[in-house]
């Protein structure tokens, strides 16, 4: 039977000391997203931000695993977790002080006093006195934070819908983003990550016999073999080359001492309903761990196949 790539569950200690340094560094990517929801006034062009500030996320948890060599993928899923909820806190906080601060100078003008001299003078307000501000304006469809009554708004209960929507969004752009960086192959012999992929071979002559004979193999020795070409079959005038591919690739570790991992993917092209061409891929077989035998027999079978192509008959 073929045993493909699972993760081993370890991981560094480095990664808890990593993670509390990325809890931090998303509390200052909560500031820049804070400060885009307030530039950015159409809520529909929020959902962006949401989006850009989760995969901002994604991008530390996903480090994090990487420096952490995190193999886990539910520690990856609270790394993640871990490093958003600050970020998503800090936000909230950045707005109520940008609130805070509109008021501040908005009453100083109309008593004509500085703003540090109001300041002063405003002891007994706080973050719920904010909440409490948002849960009765709200936002207006449209544009956030306006006092127009014309367009419909989100206020009352619904403020906490947005809120928990919001959460929500960012942090499975990054659960995900670091799940996926979890489950990547990684060489437990050289504790480094299988990060360096090379194609070995692209081929459009695999008959669909021999691509359901590749996904049935029981064998690793049946995947390092390659199949029969289909026999040639004329096109027709102006026609392109097969729309089916099958790839065979490799994914190393640096340096020559590590565990190679062999993928198959199937590729083609499908129409989407307004009949656009869409490139599509289906993995036939996933990081498959090789010996070193196993990998030049494959190298060396891809090089024969690709010379054979390249020389004229």
């Amino acid at each position: 039977m073929i045993e493909t790539y699972r993760p081993s569950g370890l991981f560094s200690p480095l990664a808890f000391l990593l993670a509390a340094i990325g809890a931090v560094a998303m509390v200052a990517l909560g500031w820049v997203y804070q400060l885009s929801l307030h530039w950015i006034p159409l809520i529909y062009l929020n959902a962006l931000a949401v989006v850009g500030f989760g995969m901002a996320g994604g991008w530390v948890a996903g480090a994090i695993v990487r420096a952490g060599r995190v193999r886990s993928p539910m520690l990856a899923i609270a790394i993640a977790c871990v490093a958003m909820a600050p970020g998503v806190a800090a936000s909230h906080y950045f707005a109520f002080q940008r609130w805070f601060d509109d008021g501040v100078n908005e009453l100083a003008t109309q008593h004509g006093l500085s703003p540090d001299e109001m300041r002063e003078l405003i002891t007994d307000v706080g973050f719920w006195d904010y909440v409490e501000n948002r849960l009765e304006y709200g936002w207006t469809i449209g544009k956030v934070g306006t006092s127009n009554q014309s367009k419909p708004s989100i206020s009352g209960p619904f403020v906490y819908g947005v809120w928990a929507i919001e959460a929500l969004l960012a942090l499975a752009f990054a659960i995900a983003m670091a799940r996926t960086a979890a489950r990547k192959p990684f060489c437990e012999l050289t504790q480094r990550w299988a990060d360096q992929p090379t194609v070995l071979l692209v081929r459009h002559d695999v008959p669909a016999q021999a691509i359901e004979q590749l996904g049935q193999a029981v064998r690793t020795e049946d995947l390092v073999r390659l199949p029969p070409a289909e026999p040639a079959v004329a096109l027709p005038e102006g026609a392109s080359a097969p729309p089916v591919a099958v790839h065979w690739s490799i994914d190393r570790p640096r340096g020559d001492d590590g565990t190679p991992f062999l993928s198959i993917t199937r590729h083609w092209i499908a129409l989407d309903k307004q009949g656009k061409a869409q490139p599509q891929q289906a993995a036939i077989w996933q990081h498959v761990p090789l010996e070193p035998a196993q990998l030049q027999a494959i190298e060396a079978a891809c090089a024969a196949f690709s010379a054979s192509k390249a020389t004229p008959a």
